[in-house]
């Protein structure tokens, strides 16, 4: 989601998911490797490595220790 003050994942899980880790190759997640509970949606805000990056749109994965495969999201 884009918001005023930046962009921000919202992410939700049917199953309980372990050490959910974010990798995007222009912002750093400002909640990382976190257990998230099922069915209830997290909102992790997303920081720009660099300045000149806030205007490109997120673009990675989200994986968890428990998951099948990972999650891409653009």
């Amino acid at each position: 989601e884009a918001t005023p003050d930046g962009w921000v994942l919202v992410i939700e899980s049917r199953r309980f998911a372990r050490y959910v880790h974010i990798s995007d190759a222009h912002y750093r997640a400002r909640q990382d490797w976190f257990h998230l509970p099922p069915n209830r949606p997290v909102r992790v805000p997303l920081t720009p490595f660099n300045a000149n990056d806030t205007g490109v749109a997120p673009d990675g994965e989200i994986r968890a220790i428990n998951a099948h495969a990972p999650v891409f999201y653009r």
